[in-house]
């Protein structure tokens, strides 16, 4: 039998490091109980991306159905909640489980630059949120007289 030594601080100083951290786009990143976690944990993977008109966020939800999932805002919060049941059977004995299954829920905080409009769509186990910007802050070109 292998000895493994636990370290209760393994991963601390990334978690110190993204307690506070705003990125230059505005979003502010959380402090969950999956920062400074490898691939593997049960927190699904999300993409921000920003362009002149909106920001997207795409977000992994692999064997999650559309039913399952809400989505909500309050304020300048959006939440995304999701449920994955997994049934392995009432004769099953469970040998590994790295697969997440259960209930899970992601809120951030919308930058000054988001308006009111928001679309979602569910594909292929993604979850495409687009968040319009406001019009004040879509970029615009000016003629010189």
């Amino acid at each position: 039998m292998n000895i493994i030594r636990f370290d209760p601080f393994v991963g601390i100083d990334s978690v110190m490091d993204n307690h506070s951290r705003v990125d230059r786009s505005g979003w502010s990143r959380p402090l969950t109980p999956y920062d400074g976690l490898t691939a593997g944990t049960s927190c699904p993977a999300m993409d921000i991306t920003e362009s002149d008109r909106e920001f997207r966020l795409s977000i992994d939800l692999p064997g999650v159905s559309k039913d399952n999932i809400d989505i909500q805002v309050h304020g300048r919060k959006l939440s995304v909640t999701a449920t994955r049941p997994v049934d392995y059977g009432n004769d099953a004995r469970l040998m590994r489980m790295e697969r997440f299954s259960g209930h899970w829920q992601r809120t951030i905080e919308l930058p000054d630059a988001a308006g009111d409009d928001l679309r979602a769509t569910f594909d292929n186990g993604v979850l495409d949120i687009v968040v319009s910007k406001r019009p004040e802050a879509v970029p615009r070109s000016i003629k010189i007289r």
